[in-house]
């Protein structure tokens, strides 16, 4: 009877086990999700950086100048950039 008792412990100890699992994922189902999505996005950088240095090699050891965000220019109230006026007939 000795390793019948011990399998019913065993069964009891699993069972119980796979309930705290079970309320440890349902209960951090948000921070999985963004957990894996922020995986997604690591790893398909991580891609895109590999991809380019494997073409672009030396830009491991060359610093290239930054490019600034190019500067849309301002609209005024009419709909046309304010540097603009006049200068296209309609």
């Amino acid at each position: 009877m000795g390793i019948a008792n011990n399998l019913d412990g065993g069964i009891a100890d699993l069972r119980k086990l796979t309930q705290d699992v079970d309320e440890t994922l349902t209960g951090n189902r948000g921070k999985i999700d963004e957990i894996i999505a922020n995986m997604n996005e690591t790893s398909k950088n991580f891609k895109e950086f590999s991809d380019d240095i494997k073409h672009n090699p030396w830009k491991l050891l060359m610093k290239t100048k930054e490019k600034k965000p190019r500067e849309e220019p301002k609209q005024e109230k009419s709909g046309e950039p304010s540097g603009n006026k006049g200068s296209f007939n309609r």
